[in-house]
């Protein structure tokens, strides 16, 4: 897949890639930039499936729901009463 950049981007990590705006860059659609336990990294797509409702991605296969959010939106157990 490709993607055209829309502004300029400076890198400011090993793992990142500058480029300018109107450049053609080359996405992967093979991998996606995951979080899991406040670690981040990236996971093969074919190992994982997505779940509709739980999770939000942006245009840029990255998660934007935190395990915190995705704890908010579990359903709640139902309360037994025991008398």
């Amino acid at each position: 897949m490709e993607a055209i950049a829309k502004f300029d981007f400076s890198a400011s990590g090993e793992d990142e890639l500058s480029f300018r705006a109107g450049d053609m860059l080359k996405v992967s659609e093979e991998w996606y930039k995951a979080e899991l336990r406040s670690q981040e990294g990236y996971v093969p797509k074919n190992f994982i499936d997505f779940h509709e409702g739980r999770l939000n991605m942006t245009t840029h296969g990255f998660f934007t729901t935190s395990s915190f959010q995705l704890a908010e939106m579990l359903p709640e157990a139902p309360l037994i009463d025991l008398f």
